[in-house]
């Protein structure tokens, strides 16, 4: 935790803010160094969230070199599971008056315990279906294009 916080605010001010990458802000709300490790401390970093690209990291797409002339492999899936990502969070911050409320979040009842072991709601029922169709190659045997990156494609 201290190595992302240290990564997140290297060099910048001490009252400047950043996504905060808990399991409740999910990158949508900005947040101080101090308010950041709480929220790590008490929510929990979001755990689909490991390559911190809203926090200074580079993205993998930028220093990858093409070995042929055909751009789309199986491994697009990757970028297709980052746009569900970022499109699943986004539908659900909408839809939600608070913000607690995402997909993502742990409840905790009276007595201590979490609820991890909760069936997953209807929203995030769809996305790890929708995930799931994007690992799929588009016919067997193609190594070019999955389902999902192949209709990304022809959009």
């Amino acid at each position: 935790m201290n190595d992302f916080l240290n990564f997140a605010f290297d060099g910048a001010h001490p009252d400047s803010t950043v996504p905060c990458p808990c399991r409740r802000c999910l990158n949508v709300v900005p947040k101080t160094k101090k308010e950041v490790h709480t929220d790590l401390l008490f929510n929990g970093m979001d755990p689909t969230y490991t390559h911190w690209i809203y926090h200074g990291e580079q993205s993998d797409e930028g220093s990858m070199s093409k070995d042929s002339d055909n751009e789309d492999t199986l491994d697009d899936g990757a970028g297709v599971c980052d746009m569900l990502n970022t499109l699943i969070r986004g539908t659900n911050m909408e839809s939600n008056a608070d913000i607690g409320e995402g997909a993502g979040d742990i409840h905790v009842d009276a007595s201590g315990g979490d609820e991890r072991n909760q069936e997953p709601n209807a929203t995030a029922k769809v996305f790890f279906e929708l995930l799931k169709e994007a690992k799929k190659e588009l016919y067997p045997g193609c190594k070019d294009f999955t389902k999902l990156s192949f209709i990304v494609k022809l959009y």
